[in-house]
């Protein structure tokens, strides 16, 4: 009995990790460079893929460039106060967060 108990705890935790994890991917949809100041503009698309459900969302970055580096930092989402454009989608059906 107690054998019978272990195995399903371990098929059910081994189910739900293969529900959890996931890879994620980000791929680089704009690349914008000022004229006249030390600014880059940028837009990815980053994409969390589940076994089930997969995740979008298109952020938009501020970079600053210095001699040899850019330090950005996202525009929107996170800690910004505001939304970035989302997409999930889920056993075929997709939701959006736009308007």
């Amino acid at each position: 009995m107690n054998l019978k108990k272990r195995a399903v705890s371990v098929v059910l935790s081994c189910g739900l990790l293969a529900l959890a994890s996931g890879c994620f991917n980000r791929q680089l949809v704009r690349f914008q460079t000022h004229e006249q100041k030390p600014v880059v503009l940028m837009e990815t698309l980053d994409t969390n893929d589940y076994w089930l459900w997969s995740d979008s969302e298109h952020v938009f970055w501020s970079c600053a460039e210095s001699s040899d580096a850019l330090d950005c930092s996202r525009r929107c989402g996170k800690d910004s106060g505001l939304d970035c454009p989302a997409v999930s989608i889920f056993n075929s059906q997709v939701g959006s967060n736009a308007r």
